[in-house]
């Protein structure tokens, strides 16, 4: 921006030395002694033609720096845009396909931050499943159920041999958090994070 002003600057300063010289020179077609009418005439069609290119010219100076603040106030309105909201992962019909990976292991290390053990976990699990379909182990969709990618996982990733038995014990734990009693301590999700890590590495 500094250098687009700069050249603004510039050519304004180059436009108004070219305007004083050609305002004096189209003084100096004027009529005076011993000119003849024919010249005078000349001389005045010469100014109104050179007076309409002066305004054209303005008015493209005027034009270029108009495009200039609107591109600026454009830029602002972006800029002051909100970021859209975290997805809720209280809600079930948020699934792993709403962020990438990094999105989902960044929400679940500020979730266990903040000592939302349960959340933070099923935020680890929707990152498993987005790495995995990244890897093209597993096809994500709304109507497969956790048993599915499992069973899925099992027929793609059968040259892969640890991955479907990490998958299965992290299933397993997930489950009987989310949808059972068994209480979330902090060793059963450091356990839970680390059968994710060695998945990916695997």
């Amino acid at each position: 921006k500094g250098t687009w002003m700069a050249w603004l600057e510039n050519l304004f300063k180059e436009a108004g030395r070219w305007l004083r010289d050609l305002i004096r020179w189209l003084r100096e077609l004027g009529p005076g002694p011993g000119k003849s009418a024919s010249g005078s005439t000349l001389g005045f069609a010469a100014r109104a033609f050179i007076w309409l290119l002066v305004l054209g010219f303005v008015g493209l100076i005027g034009w270029v720096g108009f495009r200039w603040w609107r591109g600026r106030e454009v830029s602002v309105v972006i800029e002051a845009q909100p970021l859209p909201p975290a997805p809720d992962l209280a809600d079930e019909s948020v699934g792993a396909d709403v962020m990438p990976e990094e999105g989902w292991s960044h929400m679940a290390a500020e979730l266990l931050a903040r000592g939302e053990l349960r959340l933070g976990m099923r935020a680890f699990y929707l990152a498993m499943l987005a790495n995995l379909a990244a890897r093209n182990l597993i096809t994500l969709a709304r109507f497969k159920s956790n048993h599915d990618y499992e069973q899925e996982l099992q027929r793609r990733a059968h040259a892969v041999g640890v991955i479907p038995g990490l998958f299965s014990a992290n299933l397993q734990d997930f489950e009987r958090v989310w949808y059972g009693s068994h209480e979330v301590t902090p060793e059963l999700v450091r356990e839970f994070s680390g059968r994710v890590e060695r998945m990916r590495g695997a």
